[in-house]
């Protein structure tokens, strides 16, 4: 990453990394964690990483609710009471 990159270019610079990188090195981690500590069921949870797309997520879900949304006036949308 150069130092005058956007902030939407580092947010797809940490996405590709988490997707990517570290989920993918997670399994086998846990895998042989499991089997070197005697539990078979410990996890390794990354779900708080998975917050700085977060932002990311919503906006695509804001986009996609506004393009399956009928049609409305916006009279309709906001009536006067």
């Amino acid at each position: 990453m150069q130092s005058g990159s956007s902030s939407s270019a580092l947010r797809e610079a940490q996405r590709i990394l988490f997707h990517g990188t570290l989920q993918p090195l997670a399994r086998p981690i846990e895998s042989e964690l499991r089997i070197k500590l005697e539990q078979p069921a410990l996890t390794v949870d990354l779900s708080a990483l998975s917050a700085m797309d977060t932002q990311g997520k919503a906006r695509a879900l804001k986009r996609a609710e506004l393009r399956l949304a009928p049609r409305m006036s916006v009279s309709e949308r906001f009536p006067a009471n």
